[in-house]
């Protein structure tokens, strides 16, 4: 089953690809010669959904045991998030307004115009992942995602090959620290995600209520489950729910990517962080975003932007150890 979704421009195909096919959180979906996979739960049963470019469209079709009308529908609606294909996106003169007041960002808003923030389409998901990746490298947080993937979620084969889901709060509710010790998943992390699992599924917690929160009313809402701090509330805001003015100060990936946009002598820290971010709103998620794709692709090097005075106060992090927590993150 396929249907056809008409892109509004600009729409950049090429960088989705581009950016899920090196991401460390792009487990359970995957890219496989421009086009993209990710298997759900539909009412049916498990399907598939792949998403391929047809010039100011997207190629939308289903595969798998839950293939059917109803599943068509959601797998339409994930790649809607996914892809943030019903964000909006800043106009010309707003990105000449930001220009104005920070020409390194307003170069990357015009060099990656077309790309919208992506969401892990799963706010569950993305929380998940920023636990595991707290105080470590991203490296190590995939391998971590990857092993609880392939230990509690479910397999499906369609369009050919093999496909794992997420596991589903009631999958990970049970999780045990013996089992997490295997995966290499510290006894802390594993109790806060089974914490967080079990909230779900007792109905203590409901993710999809923070769609109709303001950003900081969901923040507030997110720091109340334990393990769950500032950064990754905003991490979660942003990639798991694509809030485009929401930005993560505390991330290291942040801090070295300007850094080395404005030729910095060391990494900025959170208020440093904030006070630049000032120049960029309404959009600084977006840019967020794509200070982490440039950091992806080798975009930004040291000294790119003109040289400018660092507040008082700054700390240093290594870019090599960047990590998702409030200690920071890459991706």
């Amino acid at each position: 089953m396929r249907l056809e979704i008409q892109v509004a421009p600009p729409f950049r195909f090429d960088f989705v690809a581009s950016y899920l096919a090196t991401s460390p959180s792009a487990i359970v979906e995957t890219v496989i010669d421009g086009v993209y996979f990710r298997a759900f739960q539909a009412p049916g049963g498990v399907a598939v959904v792949r998403a391929a470019p047809l010039e100011d469209r997207l190629d939308i079709s289903i595969d798998g045991p839950g293939a059917d009308a109803a599943a068509l529908d959601i797998a339409s609606a994930i790649v809607s998030r996914a892809f943030g294909l019903d964000a909006p996106v800043p106009t010309d003169g707003e990105v000449a307004r930001i220009a104005e007041r920070d020409p390194a960002i307003g170069r990357l808003l015009h060099q990656y115009r077309g790309l919208r923030p992506l969401t892990i389409p799963d706010p569950f998901e993305a929380t998940i992942w920023a636990i595991l990746g707290q105080q470590v490298n991203i490296a190590f947080a995939a391998r971590m995602k990857r092993a609880l993937v392939d230990a509690r979620g479910r397999r499906v084969h369609a369009f050919g090959r093999p496909h794992t889901l997420f596991p589903e709060p009631g999958q990970l509710a049970t999780l045990t620290i013996d089992e997490a010790r295997q995966l290499q998943i510290s006894r802390q992390k594993a109790s806060y995600v089974a914490a967080i699992a079990r909230a779900v599924v007792d109905g203590q917690f409901n993710f999809a209520s923070l769609r109709d929160l303001g950003d900081n009313a969901a923040i507030a809402a997110l720091t109340t489950i334990r393990g769950v701090g500032q950064w990754t509330a905003e991490y979660v805001l942003l990639r798991g729910l694509g809030r485009q003015d929401v930005f993560p100060a505390g991330d290291a990936g942040q801090r070295a990517a300007l850094r080395r946009l404005y030729g910095l002598s060391s990494d900025p820290d959170e208020r440093e962080m904030r006070l630049r971010a000032k120049a960029w709103m309404p959009w600084r998620g977006l840019v967020a975003f794509y200070l982490w794709f440039a950091l992806q692709r080798g975009d930004i090097g040291a000294g790119q932007a003109t040289r400018s005075t660092k507040p008082s106060g700054t700390q240093n992090v290594s870019p090599s150890s960047a990590r998702i927590s409030t200690a920071g993150a890459s991706d």
